[in-house]
Protein backbone atom coordinates (compact mmCIF):
# COMPACT_ATOMS: atom_id res chain seq x y z
CA UNK A 1 0.00 0.00 0.00
CA UNK A 2 1.29 3.65 0.69
CA UNK A 3 3.39 2.46 2.91
CA UNK A 4 5.59 0.39 0.67
CA UNK A 5 5.31 3.28 -1.81
CA UNK A 6 6.95 5.84 1.31
CA UNK A 7 9.59 3.62 1.82
CA UNK A 8 10.32 3.16 -1.60
CA UNK A 9 10.79 7.01 -2.20
CA UNK A 10 12.71 7.42 1.47
CA UNK A 11 15.04 4.67 -0.28
CA UNK A 12 15.47 6.25 -3.61
CA UNK A 13 15.68 9.64 -2.14
CA UNK A 14 18.47 8.54 0.51
CA UNK A 15 20.37 6.60 -2.52
CA UNK A 16 20.89 9.97 -4.76
CA UNK A 17 21.35 12.00 -1.72
CA UNK A 18 24.38 9.89 -0.85
CA UNK A 19 25.50 9.32 -4.72
CA UNK A 20 25.14 13.03 -4.89
CA UNK A 21 27.49 13.84 -1.71
CA UNK A 22 29.78 10.99 -2.71
CA UNK A 23 30.40 12.97 -5.95
CA UNK A 24 30.97 16.46 -4.75
CA UNK A 25 33.22 15.33 -2.31
CA UNK A 26 35.55 13.36 -5.26
CA UNK A 27 35.50 16.32 -6.77
CA UNK A 28 36.79 18.65 -3.98
CA UNK A 29 39.29 15.94 -2.86
CA UNK A 30 40.52 16.09 -6.63
CA UNK A 31 40.49 20.28 -6.37
CA UNK A 32 42.54 20.17 -3.32
CA UNK A 33 45.16 17.14 -4.56
CA UNK A 34 45.56 19.18 -8.05
CA UNK A 35 45.83 22.51 -6.17
CA UNK A 36 48.82 20.85 -4.05
CA UNK A 37 50.48 19.32 -6.65
CA UNK A 38 50.34 22.70 -8.43
CA UNK A 39 51.67 24.04 -5.40
CA UNK A 40 54.65 21.47 -4.52
CA UNK A 41 55.74 22.29 -8.75
CA UNK A 42 55.68 25.80 -8.31
CA UNK A 43 57.71 25.40 -5.31
CA UNK A 44 59.90 22.87 -6.38
CA UNK A 45 60.52 25.54 -9.97
CA UNK A 46 61.02 28.40 -7.40
CA UNK A 47 63.76 26.63 -5.04
CA UNK A 48 65.81 25.06 -8.75
CA UNK A 49 65.71 28.44 -10.31
CA UNK A 50 66.88 30.03 -6.88
CA UNK A 51 69.47 27.34 -6.57
CA UNK A 52 70.48 27.58 -10.09
CA UNK A 53 73.52 30.04 -11.61
CA UNK A 54 73.12 33.03 -13.84
CA UNK A 55 74.27 30.92 -16.71
CA UNK A 56 71.48 28.21 -16.32
CA UNK A 57 69.01 30.88 -15.81
CA UNK A 58 69.71 32.57 -19.26
CA UNK A 59 69.87 29.36 -21.01
CA UNK A 60 66.56 28.28 -19.52
CA UNK A 61 64.99 31.89 -20.47
CA UNK A 62 66.49 31.39 -24.18
CA UNK A 63 65.26 27.89 -24.39
CA UNK A 64 61.68 29.44 -23.27
CA UNK A 65 61.83 32.27 -25.87
CA UNK A 66 62.36 29.60 -28.90
CA UNK A 67 59.13 27.33 -27.55
CA UNK A 68 56.99 30.60 -28.26
CA UNK A 69 58.55 31.40 -31.41
CA UNK A 70 58.02 27.77 -32.54
CA UNK A 71 54.42 27.72 -31.14
CA UNK A 72 53.65 30.90 -32.92
CA UNK A 73 55.06 29.62 -36.24
CA UNK A 74 53.26 26.69 -35.91
CA UNK A 75 49.56 28.82 -35.28
CA UNK A 76 50.71 30.37 -38.31
CA UNK A 77 51.89 27.42 -40.47
CA UNK A 78 48.17 25.49 -39.10
CA UNK A 79 45.24 27.97 -39.15
CA UNK A 80 43.69 25.47 -36.13
CA UNK A 81 46.02 26.38 -33.47
CA UNK A 82 45.84 29.89 -34.00
CA UNK A 83 41.91 29.47 -33.41
CA UNK A 84 42.53 27.83 -30.30
CA UNK A 85 45.19 30.60 -29.72
CA UNK A 86 43.14 33.14 -30.08
CA UNK A 87 40.02 31.93 -28.11
CA UNK A 88 41.33 30.47 -25.10
CA UNK A 89 42.89 34.85 -24.64
CA UNK A 90 39.26 35.99 -25.15
CA UNK A 91 37.57 36.70 -22.04
CA UNK A 92 35.06 34.37 -20.98
CA UNK A 93 31.21 35.34 -20.80
CA UNK A 94 29.70 35.83 -17.13
CA UNK A 95 27.81 32.94 -16.02
CA UNK A 96 24.15 33.31 -14.90
CA UNK A 97 22.96 31.87 -11.25
CA UNK A 98 20.03 29.52 -11.88
CA UNK A 99 17.06 31.98 -11.65
CA UNK A 100 18.50 34.07 -14.40
CA UNK A 101 18.94 31.22 -16.34
CA UNK A 102 15.45 30.08 -15.94
CA UNK A 103 14.17 33.44 -16.74
CA UNK A 104 16.26 33.42 -20.19
CA UNK A 105 14.36 29.68 -20.66
CA UNK A 106 10.99 31.30 -20.03
CA UNK A 107 11.81 34.65 -22.11
CA UNK A 108 12.13 32.75 -25.32
CA UNK A 109 8.53 31.52 -27.01
CA UNK A 110 10.48 28.81 -29.15
CA UNK A 111 12.49 27.26 -26.06
CA UNK A 112 8.92 27.21 -23.68
CA UNK A 113 7.41 24.84 -26.84
CA UNK A 114 9.68 23.30 -26.68
CA UNK A 115 9.27 22.58 -22.94
CA UNK A 116 5.87 21.73 -23.56
CA UNK A 117 5.91 19.72 -25.97
CA UNK A 118 8.40 17.70 -24.02
CA UNK A 119 5.90 17.82 -20.82
CA UNK A 120 3.21 16.71 -22.69
CA UNK A 121 5.36 14.02 -24.48
CA UNK A 122 6.56 12.70 -20.76
CA UNK A 123 2.74 12.81 -20.06
CA UNK A 124 1.71 10.58 -22.60
CA UNK A 125 4.91 8.35 -21.81
CA UNK A 126 3.71 8.12 -17.34
CA UNK A 127 0.19 7.13 -18.82
CA UNK A 128 1.08 4.12 -20.98
CA UNK A 129 4.08 3.14 -18.43
CA UNK A 130 1.00 2.35 -15.81
CA UNK A 131 -2.36 1.94 -16.93
CA UNK A 132 -2.64 -0.69 -20.06
CA UNK A 133 -1.69 -3.27 -17.91
CA UNK A 134 -4.71 -2.79 -15.97
CA UNK A 135 -6.63 -2.24 -18.92
CA UNK A 136 -5.60 -5.65 -20.95
CA UNK A 137 -6.46 -7.22 -18.00
CA UNK A 138 -9.90 -6.28 -17.85
CA UNK A 139 -10.58 -6.88 -21.65
CA UNK A 140 -8.96 -9.98 -21.78
CA UNK A 141 -10.19 -11.58 -18.34
CA UNK A 142 -7.29 -14.12 -18.41
CA UNK A 143 -5.14 -14.51 -15.15
CA UNK A 144 -2.19 -14.87 -18.13
CA UNK A 145 -2.28 -11.54 -19.64
CA UNK A 146 -0.39 -9.35 -16.85
CA UNK A 147 1.89 -11.56 -16.64
CA UNK A 148 2.23 -11.58 -20.94
CA UNK A 149 1.86 -7.71 -21.29
CA UNK A 150 4.95 -7.61 -18.29
CA UNK A 151 7.14 -10.11 -20.37
CA UNK A 152 6.23 -8.25 -23.75
CA UNK A 153 6.60 -4.37 -21.87
CA UNK A 154 10.00 -5.61 -20.82
CA UNK A 155 10.89 -6.83 -24.63
CA UNK A 156 10.19 -3.81 -26.24
CA UNK A 157 11.51 -1.11 -23.69
CA UNK A 158 14.61 -2.79 -24.10
CA UNK A 159 14.80 -4.04 -27.54
CA UNK A 160 12.58 -1.68 -29.55
CA UNK A 161 13.46 1.35 -26.94
CA UNK A 162 17.24 1.25 -27.45
CA UNK A 163 16.75 1.10 -31.10
CA UNK A 164 15.03 3.93 -31.14
CA UNK A 165 17.25 6.30 -29.31
CA UNK A 166 20.03 4.95 -31.27
CA UNK A 167 19.06 5.48 -34.84
CA UNK A 168 17.27 8.80 -33.36
CA UNK A 169 20.35 10.02 -32.53
CA UNK A 170 22.03 8.86 -35.17
CA UNK A 171 19.35 10.21 -37.67
CA UNK A 172 19.23 13.83 -35.39
CA UNK A 173 23.45 14.44 -35.96
CA UNK A 174 23.73 12.98 -39.50
CA UNK A 175 20.47 13.42 -41.44
CA UNK A 176 17.55 15.73 -39.79
CA UNK A 177 19.02 18.18 -36.91
CA UNK A 178 16.63 19.90 -35.10
CA UNK A 179 13.03 18.36 -34.19
CA UNK A 180 12.50 16.76 -37.42
CA UNK A 181 12.80 13.68 -35.66
CA UNK A 182 10.80 13.93 -32.39
CA UNK A 183 8.07 15.46 -34.42
CA UNK A 184 8.12 12.48 -36.85
CA UNK A 185 8.68 9.99 -33.80
CA UNK A 186 5.33 12.20 -31.83
CA UNK A 187 3.31 11.22 -35.26
CA UNK A 188 4.06 7.13 -35.39
CA UNK A 189 3.79 7.31 -31.55
CA UNK A 190 0.19 8.40 -31.51
CA UNK A 191 -0.56 6.14 -34.52
CA UNK A 192 0.29 2.95 -33.05
CA UNK A 193 -0.73 3.58 -29.44
CA UNK A 194 -3.95 4.07 -30.49
CA UNK A 195 -3.85 0.90 -32.52
CA UNK A 196 -2.73 -0.79 -29.63
CA UNK A 197 -6.38 -0.48 -27.85
CA UNK A 198 -8.52 -0.90 -30.47
CA UNK A 199 -7.84 -4.44 -31.90
CA UNK A 200 -9.86 -7.22 -30.45
CA UNK A 201 -6.58 -9.60 -30.65
CA UNK A 202 -3.64 -9.29 -27.49
CA UNK A 203 -1.18 -10.82 -29.95
CA UNK A 204 -1.71 -8.29 -32.91
CA UNK A 205 -2.09 -5.41 -29.59
CA UNK A 206 1.78 -6.18 -28.79
CA UNK A 207 2.78 -6.04 -32.08
CA UNK A 208 1.47 -2.30 -31.98
CA UNK A 209 2.44 -2.05 -28.45
CA UNK A 210 6.06 -2.66 -29.91
CA UNK A 211 5.83 -0.57 -32.77
CA UNK A 212 5.35 2.33 -29.98
CA UNK A 213 8.44 1.55 -28.23
CA UNK A 214 10.36 1.32 -31.61
CA UNK A 215 8.32 4.45 -33.59
CA UNK A 216 7.49 6.38 -30.84
CA UNK A 217 10.66 6.89 -28.12
CA UNK A 218 12.78 8.76 -30.53
CA UNK A 219 12.15 12.18 -29.59
CA UNK A 220 14.75 12.70 -26.79
CA UNK A 221 18.44 13.46 -29.17
CA UNK A 222 16.62 16.06 -30.85
CA UNK A 223 15.15 18.13 -28.21
CA UNK A 224 18.58 17.60 -26.43
CA UNK A 225 20.51 19.02 -29.79
CA UNK A 226 17.96 21.43 -30.27
CA UNK A 227 18.30 22.60 -26.60
CA UNK A 228 21.62 23.06 -26.65
CA UNK A 229 22.27 25.08 -29.97
CA UNK A 230 20.60 27.72 -28.51
CA UNK A 231 21.51 27.54 -24.45
CA UNK A 232 25.04 29.17 -24.45
CA UNK A 233 27.28 26.54 -22.96
CA UNK A 234 28.34 26.43 -19.62
CA UNK A 235 25.38 27.35 -16.13
CA UNK A 236 22.92 28.34 -18.27
CA UNK A 237 22.54 25.17 -20.52
CA UNK A 238 23.21 23.00 -17.58
CA UNK A 239 20.10 24.51 -15.75
CA UNK A 240 18.49 24.33 -18.85
CA UNK A 241 18.49 20.81 -18.70
CA UNK A 242 17.91 20.27 -15.40
CA UNK A 243 14.42 22.51 -15.97
CA UNK A 244 13.82 19.73 -18.50
CA UNK A 245 14.31 16.68 -16.58
CA UNK A 246 12.89 17.94 -13.30
CA UNK A 247 9.33 19.70 -15.76
CA UNK A 248 8.75 16.38 -17.51
CA UNK A 249 8.85 14.62 -14.49
CA UNK A 250 6.66 17.28 -12.98
CA UNK A 251 3.58 17.02 -15.65
CA UNK A 252 4.08 13.22 -16.01
CA UNK A 253 3.44 12.27 -12.52
CA UNK A 254 0.40 15.19 -12.81
CA UNK A 255 -0.99 13.30 -15.18
CA UNK A 256 -0.50 9.69 -13.60
CA UNK A 257 -2.32 10.83 -10.96
CA UNK A 258 -5.56 12.76 -12.40
CA UNK A 259 -6.04 9.69 -14.12
CA UNK A 260 -5.69 7.48 -11.35
CA UNK A 261 -8.83 9.72 -9.92
CA UNK A 262 -10.69 9.69 -13.15
CA UNK A 263 -10.71 6.02 -13.57
CA UNK A 264 -12.62 4.13 -11.05
CA UNK A 265 -12.76 0.13 -10.04
CA UNK A 266 -15.70 -0.29 -12.37
CA UNK A 267 -14.83 1.41 -14.87
CA UNK A 268 -16.66 0.03 -18.52
CA UNK A 269 -13.63 -0.93 -20.69
CA UNK A 270 -14.94 1.35 -23.77
CA UNK A 271 -14.03 3.94 -21.08
CA UNK A 272 -11.20 2.94 -19.52
CA UNK A 273 -10.23 2.73 -23.62
CA UNK A 274 -11.18 6.36 -24.65
CA UNK A 275 -9.10 7.65 -21.71
CA UNK A 276 -6.30 5.97 -22.09
CA UNK A 277 -6.41 6.83 -26.29
CA UNK A 278 -7.29 10.46 -24.68
CA UNK A 279 -4.02 11.02 -22.05
CA UNK A 280 -1.94 8.79 -23.88
CA UNK A 281 -2.30 8.78 -27.88
CA UNK A 282 -3.90 12.18 -28.15
CA UNK A 283 -0.67 13.23 -26.29
CA UNK A 284 1.55 12.56 -28.91
CA UNK A 285 0.22 14.70 -31.35
CA UNK A 286 -0.37 17.81 -28.81
CA UNK A 287 3.35 17.52 -28.32
CA UNK A 288 3.84 17.19 -32.43
CA UNK A 289 1.83 20.79 -32.70
CA UNK A 290 3.68 22.53 -30.04
CA UNK A 291 7.20 21.13 -31.86
CA UNK A 292 5.67 22.37 -35.41
CA UNK A 293 5.09 25.95 -33.56
CA UNK A 294 8.73 25.91 -32.35
CA UNK A 295 9.59 25.58 -35.64
CA UNK A 296 7.00 27.90 -37.17
CA UNK A 297 8.20 31.01 -34.59
CA UNK A 298 12.06 29.61 -34.88
CA UNK A 299 14.30 32.40 -36.82
CA UNK A 300 14.93 30.95 -40.06
CA UNK A 301 18.54 31.54 -41.58
CA UNK A 302 19.18 31.64 -45.59
CA UNK A 303 19.37 28.66 -47.79
CA UNK A 304 23.30 29.98 -48.03
CA UNK A 305 23.72 29.85 -44.52
CA UNK A 306 22.45 26.49 -43.47
CA UNK A 307 24.61 23.61 -43.22
CA UNK A 308 22.60 20.81 -43.44
CA UNK A 309 20.23 21.86 -45.60
CA UNK A 310 18.70 17.45 -45.39
CA UNK A 311 16.21 18.63 -42.48
CA UNK A 312 12.57 19.14 -43.05
CA UNK A 313 12.42 21.36 -39.98
CA UNK A 314 15.98 23.17 -39.90
CA UNK A 315 16.66 26.89 -37.94
CA UNK A 316 18.67 28.05 -36.01
CA UNK A 317 17.19 30.20 -33.38
CA UNK A 318 18.57 32.74 -30.93
CA UNK A 319 17.77 34.05 -27.51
Amino acid sequence: GWRYTVLVYLIATAASVVVTLSFVSGHATTDVFADATVGSVAESKTTSMTESSPEDANLESAFLQSNVLDTNEDCAERPILASINESAEEPKEPQLNCFEAVCVILRNPFLVLIYLGAGVRSMSGFVLAIYPETFYSRVYDDDDIESLFAINNAIGSAVGGIIALLSSGYITQHYLPGLSVPIVTAILGGVTSAFAFVFPSFTLDMVFWYLVMLLGEGWFAGVISTISSVLPAGRTRDVGFAFLYGFCALVGSADVSVLGAVISDDEPNGTLRLQLILYGSIAYFVCCLLWVGANCIGNMQPADTIDDRNSLFYFRPSI
